[in-house]
């Protein structure tokens, strides 16, 4: 081996441990727990929250803003809020398909008992 190739093997050690130095980036699935738990409704309070957090010393949601492109927000808080009320809606909808089942069968002369 000669001290070219050595050289080499040297830098890329150094950034393969440098790689494994850096903090984990933040995933939209995290932000969008975040987005969920502390009530961030649109872009603006999302902005607002990444800034305080930034002028607290922790960037990860500043960086994740900046790196991104402004409608990547817009569905990571639209799926956010989904999937927190996707229980609730489904719910709801097998509800009103049970109650209009009955009224159909109601209106049939049909006696039918349903359970909740």
């Amino acid at each position: 081996m000669d001290s070219c190739d050595g050289a080499a093997v040297i830098a890329e050690s150094e950034d393969s441990s440098k790689r494994s130095k850096r903090k984990k980036q933040l995933t939209p699935f995290e932000l969008s727990e975040i987005i969920v738990e502390k009530g961030i409704k649109s872009r603006t309070e999302l902005l607002a929250f990444a800034n305080m957090q930034k002028m607290e010393g922790k960037h990860d949601i500043a960086e994740f803003v900046v790196n991104r492109e402004p409608r990547i927000f817009s569905e990571i808080l639209h799926t956010a809020w989904e999937m927190k009320t996707a229980q609730d809606k489904l719910d709801r909808s097998k509800k009103i398909h049970k109650e209009n089942a009955f009224l159909v069968v109601r209106e049939n002369g049909i006696p039918v008992h349903l359970k909740y």
